[in-house]
């Protein structure tokens, strides 16, 4: 029910508020194991992201979901594509982020932190945890310095996560 009147309430705020709570909701009902429910939601978001033309953050968006996703199934070629077709690899996004302050808006950053985020965990699905250890460096001081707390967390349990993989032995 509350999910539902979230819903509602987002598509308020226009075709960017709708995307976002479909998207939203594709991951609560995939954390819920509603594959139906949550595939309706991703094809909803990709739906309104082909209709609006008058940015590309939207796409953004829900491509970026979509590799999430990819990497959590365990498709990883499907996300490493999406990674190619963008132009990001964990070694252009350090070589961007010693950029004294990214080109672009607030929400340019947003997004290219969210990709960076995305790429940390492919690399961890790939076995890459050196690779993602620096890229979430990286991400760990830019979201301090910010005090962007959720993301803060996110990135320190990707971290936890990376220096696990680091400390098991060979084939575990």
């Amino acid at each position: 029910r509350y999910l539902g009147d979230a819903l509602e309430l987002c598509i308020q705020y226009g075709e960017i508020g709708g995307l976002v709570c479909h998207l939203t909701l594709a991951r609560v009902r995939r954390a819920q194991g509603d594959e139906v429910e949550a595939t309706t939601h991703m094809g909803e978001a990709q739906a309104i992201a082909a209709a609006t033309r008058v940015t590309q953050i939207d796409d953004r968006l829900v491509a970026a979901a979509e590799a999430r996703r990819w990497i959590e199934a365990g498709d990883l070629d499907r996300a490493a594509a999406w990674a190619e077709e963008r132009g990001l690899s964990v070694t252009g996004a350090l070589a961007n982020a010693n950029d004294a302050e990214p080109e672009g808006s607030a929400t340019d950053y947003n997004l290219r932190e969210l990709e960076s985020l995305i790429l940390a965990r492919l690399a961890l699905a790939q076995g890459e945890a050196r690779q993602a250890l620096a890229l979430l460096g990286w991400l760990e001081r830019e979201a301090a310095g910010r005090g962007r707390t959720r993301r803060l967390i996110e990135i320190l349990v990707l971290e936890a996560l990376a220096a696990s993989q680091l400390a098991a032995p060979v084939g575990e």
